[in-house]
């Protein structure tokens, strides 16, 4: 398979006006000798393949930067990356959801190695639906809700940094319902796709 070949070819048929566009694919879950773990990371852990809109970003990133490709015009939108900005996967892929479009291929182009000092892994693998990996999420969520609320705070900068680029539909529903209290965030909450 060409990873890259696919992915320019699927950028190719989404893509429309110059929008910002991304898409990202599965991945192969594999140990240190390469051996396949699980073929399909969206299948095999709490991340989903659905996500596409800002809502989908709110708490946390699903897709490992190393299975996304954007085009070019994407870049004028997210550049420069603001210097707090931790994971700059999780900026991409966020602003490119309020401004553009991202598309999901359904294949593993890329063999992600999993080991013990890995620095982030694959979230929920073995238990993606389990009693237990809810509890140890409800454990984290002071930890996540910290980080999402210091990604708010970028992207709400960003976004009146940047009134010359238009939002998206999802991009503008976003701003409002989080401008919107508390009931705006718990209806994006429910929108989204969690992971």
């Amino acid at each position: 398979k060409d990873k890259l070949k696919i992915m320019l070819d699927r950028i190719r048929e989404v893509e429309f006006d110059n929008i910002p566009t991304l898409v990202f694919s599965d991945l192969d879950i594999v140990d240190k000798h390469l051996i396949s773990l699980h073929h399909s990371f969206f299948k095999s852990s709490s991340k989903s393949s659905l996500c596409s809109n800002p809502q989908d970003f709110m708490i946390n990133n699903h897709v490992p930067g190393c299975a996304m490709m954007f085009n070019r015009i994407s870049k004028e939108y997210f550049e420069e990356i603001p210097v707090g900005v931790r994971m700059h996967d999780w900026w991409i892929i966020f602003i490119i959801s309020l401004y553009g479009v991202i598309d999901y291929i359904d294949l593993p182009l890329i063999k992600y190695r999993q080991h013990d000092n890995n620095t982030i892994g694959v979230p929920g693998i073995n238990g993606k639906s389990s009693f237990f990996r809810q509890v140890r999420e409800l454990r984290n969520l002071s930890k996540a809700l910290k980080k999402s609320s210091t990604m708010k705070g970028f992207i709400f900068g960003w976004v009146e940094l940047h009134p010359e680029l238009k939002l998206n539909e999802n991009g503008e529903l976003f701003i409002r319902k989080m401008n919107g209290g508390i009931l705006g965030r718990i209806f994006l909450f429910k929108m989204s796709h969690p992971g």
